[in-house]
């Protein structure tokens, strides 16, 4: 059995390249770069609630701007405030940008 040397503080790409190295996958050769697979139903309900969010900011918007505002862990959470003025900004400075905001329940 092989034995893992504990993982760097890093992403979570990056601590799962080293436990790949235990199956016999070699981290620097492989391409570890994350997808997110949708199904046709999740892509028509995203579309339909960002054409939701486009008409009840009473314009036409050609970029859109996702904001996650979750951390599982507590000293990962950002203040409420400054998720407030980071959205307040990008809201000046892009006037056209669809904005929606999402987060875990937490």
């Amino acid at each position: 059995l092989a034995r893992l040397r504990p993982a760097p503080p890093g992403h979570q790409l990056e601590m799962a390249a080293v436990i790949a190295r235990v199956f016999g996958v070699e981290p620097d050769l492989e391409r570890w770069r994350p997808q997110i697979v949708l199904t046709d139903d999740e892509r028509s309900s995203a579309s339909e609630q960002w054409r939701d969010i486009e008409s009840r900011a009473g314009a036409a918007h050609r970029r859109r701007l996702l904001v996650n505002v979750s951390a599982a862990i507590a000293k990962r959470r950002w203040p409420s405030e400054r998720y407030v003025a980071v959205a307040r900004e990008i809201r000046r400075r892009h006037p056209d940008l669809a904005i929606a905001v999402i987060g875990a329940p937490a």
